[in-house]
């Protein structure tokens, strides 16, 4: 199912941002303030590079807010391999008692 609705949204976006990219090539200044040379390139570039570098900051500001859901299921994880180790350990025993107590 997920796979559909990212196929139903994705598909338009892309469509959306060829068709933004066909009719805005015109050149544009991108004034670059603290250098001091001015880059001439068309505006879907400055745009749509925008929009990449918006998607790449909030990809890292979601990763680096779940840092504290990731180490707690980390912590998890290794509780839950020492009980299970623990199971097994109290199980062998007890199989071995009761072989013990029926010799």
């Amino acid at each position: 199912m997920f796979k559909f609705f990212s196929w139903v949204i994705g598909v338009p976006v892309i469509v959306a941002a060829v068709v933004f990219a066909i009719y805005n090539q015109g050149p544009i200044a991108l004034d670059l303030w603290p250098f001091p040379y001015q880059p001439q390139m068309p505006v879907f570039w400055v745009v749509l590079g925008m929009l990449l570098i918006g998607f790449l900051l909030g990809m890292v500001m979601t990763w680096l807010a779940q840092g504290k859901h990731r180490a707690l299921e980390k912590a998890y994880r290794r509780e839950a391999i020492s009980l299970r180790t623990e199971a097994d350990l109290a199980k062998a025993r007890a199989e071995a008692a009761e072989a013990k107590a029926n010799a």
